[in-house]
């Protein structure tokens, strides 16, 4: 599990925008093993008490082809993202956190290399668990401790370590699919160093290794 990491701007892209670069950042988001670019731009058209996007994101391929163009009109609290492959398809899985201080939501997409639009597949509860840490305690995944999704190679097939049973109760702002898409919240767990140290009991129970696709079945039920 990757996470965009933040560079100076290529010559490439510098040349035509820098006025209005705010940051640039480096990942292979389309799986063919190079690095591609996400650049934010500001909009110089944007004012205080204006409606438009105060700022663009523009994906970049590892050829500097532009083939995203994100609006962003909203600064959040929060808002990380890792790319992971979790299915048969080269392009990666967007593994994200967003939201604000009163509540992130966690989620997995799906990215269509047509377009590169994302397709929320479902939401979940993130617990962390330190490898380290013999007796496997449960924390909760806080964006800034969690390193990696646990994942297993099973035949070829990718599987994740999740539950669809526990008492994980979320009382903050979170968003998921429509429930006619989504009716169970699962857990998903990650590896990490939990800086906190607050343990709970989640009740987890009934630990599977499952794939991606099983996974987004299982909560649809």
């Amino acid at each position: 599990m990757q996470s965009p990491q933040e560079i100076d701007t290529p010559l490439q892209i510098w040349d035509t925008t820098s006025a209005f670069i705010i940051k640039t950042e480096t990942i292979d988001f389309n799986g063919d093993n190079k690095l591609d670019y996400f650049v934010l731009f500001r909009n110089p058209s944007w004012h205080s008490s204006s409606t438009k996007p105060f700022a663009f994101e523009l994906w970049y391929t590892s050829s500097f082809k532009v083939v995203k163009r994100v609006q962003i009109s909203v600064v959040l609290d929060y808002d990380f993202r890792w790319f992971i492959n979790l299915d048969n398809d080269p392009e990666p899985e967007i593994v994200s956190a967003r939201g604000f201080s009163d509540g992130v939501t966690y989620a997995i997409s799906d990215q269509n290399p047509s377009d590169w639009s994302e397709k929320l597949t479902f939401s979940f509860n993130p617990i962390l668990i330190d490898p380290t840490d013999p007796w496997e305690v449960h924390y909760w995944g806080y964006t800034k401790d969690i390193t990696n999704i646990m994942t297993k190679n099973d035949g070829g097939l990718i599987k994740i370590r999740c539950s669809f049973e526990h008492k994980v109760y979320r009382d903050s702002e979170h968003y998921v699919p429509d429930w006619q898409q989504q009716h169970q919240l699962p857990v998903i767990f990650f590896t990490g160093k939990p800086k906190k140290r607050y343990r709970k009991d989640y009740r987890i129970r009934k630990i599977q290794w499952l794939s991606f696709q099983e996974i987004i079945e299982k909560a649809r039920r």
